[in-house]
């Protein structure tokens, strides 16, 4: 322990801030070489994916999706209404970040009738669907919010959407290193206290890395740290799943490829202090010193709990694998195979989200629970 511990002022001892940039450099490799399934390439600096490794997540090729259209606002998918259809009357339960509510809201849209051509607030109040299809913790919605004005739909702890049928769909916000709290709010909020979830979909990631000290992306040392063992944060987190919900299917969602070229100003700059890419070895350093001392993490903490395209694939890789050597009945949406290579369909300055490809990822979702309930009980 004391050895992962070992401060910056050391890794760097007798080589000043001129030679940091190779130092730095070394932590990034170590963070890429400590992970299965994922090798440092000298040429482009960066950490890359082997090839067989990658394989799992996209167990759906070939069904289609790339001939799906993108996903447009006030529009629905037959493909995704399709798919709730042949679903039956279940109870889904989605837990995660601002990525699992765009997927929920999608999902409402597609649940709720008469909601073409309309946002979820105005489908929710036009067609009276207050107090019948549609639950929301506070605030209360208004006519003219946009699907994706975040500051709002992000202060909503959790909604609910259901069919005529009987189908629904539940969302709660959560960027906890626990599942615990969020179930046990849910019953509490009588979500589930009618019908137990028949599924539920976890992710956790994004909020859970740092671009320190720039805001709203600087989480407590706490919240960073319940990541860095990656392995046993798996392990806990489905084994609190199976223990608060038996008989549900279980969904790990592994978070979007992140693209770090769409963010601008500080965080831009930050991120490449933390790259070793920026030029300037001793704003590298400083940046570095400062995680150190205000996190209380050592410099390769630093460095793997950065939120850039690094880490996020380096969870992803340790996802699959675990997955398949000891969760094989739990099931998998693997948001960063399916968003990866596709920055170009990114709003302006947003680095995590793919709105356009709403119908892709919540057929995969769906096509993905066709798949676990076929197997029989969990």
């Amino acid at each position: 322990m004391r050895a992962a511990r070992v401060g910056l002022a050391l890794l760097v001892c007798g080589g000043g801030a001129a030679n940091f940039t190779e130092t730095c450099l070394a932590l990034r490799r170590q963070a890429c070489d400590s992970q299965l399934g994922a090798s440092w390439d000298r040429s482009a600096l960066e950490c890359r994916a082997d090839a067989a490794a990658r394989g799992r997540g996209r167990w759906h090729a070939g069904v289609g999706l790339e001939r799906l259209p993108l996903y447009k606002y006030r529009s629905l998918s037959p493909n995704v209404s399709a798919e709730l259809e042949r679903l039956g009357p279940r109870q889904l339960v989605l837990i995660g970040d601002s990525t699992v509510r765009n997927q929920f809201m999608h999902l409402a849209l597609h649940l709720l009738p008469n909601c073409s051509s309309l946002t979820l607030a105005s489908c929710v109040l036009l067609k009276r669907q207050q107090q019948r299809g549609f639950w929301s913790s506070t605030p209360q919605l208004r006519a003219r919010v946009h699907d994706q004005e975040h500051g709002f739909w992000g202060s909503i702890l959790a909604m609910r959407a259901s069919s005529a049928g009987g189908a629904s769909a539940v969302y709660y916000r959560s960027h906890a290193c626990s599942t615990r709290h969020a179930l046990g709010q849910l019953r509490r909020l009588h979500y589930l206290s009618d019908k137990p979830p028949d599924a539920i979909l976890y992710n956790v990631g994004a909020h859970n890395l740092h671009v320190f000290p720039a805001p709203r992306v600087s989480p407590a040392a706490s919240e960073l740290k319940c990541l860095l063992d990656f392995g046993a944060f798996f392990r806990r987190s489905l084994g609190e799943l199976r223990d608060s919900s038996a008989g549900a299917r279980i969904v790990w969602r592994t978070s979007t490829a992140f693209c770090e070229g769409r963010w601008g100003g500080v965080r831009r700059d930050l991120i490449r202090h933390y790259q070793c890419l920026s030029g300037n070895a001793t704003e590298q350093e400083a940046v570095y010193q400062a995680c150190e001392r205000r996190l209380g993490m050592s410099a390769l903490e630093c460095v793997r709990s950065l939120l850039g395209r690094e880490a996020v694939m380096l969870h992803r890789q340790a996802a699959l694998r675990l997955l398949a050597e000891q969760f094989p009945d739990v099931g998998l949406l693997d948001g960063y195979a399916l968003t990866e290579g596709t920055c170009h369909l990114a709003d302006p300055f947003d680095a995590i989200h793919r709105v356009k490809l709403l119908n892709h990822i919540n057929l995969s979702f769906l096509r993905e629970l066709q798949r676990l309930f076929s197997m029989g009980s969990p």
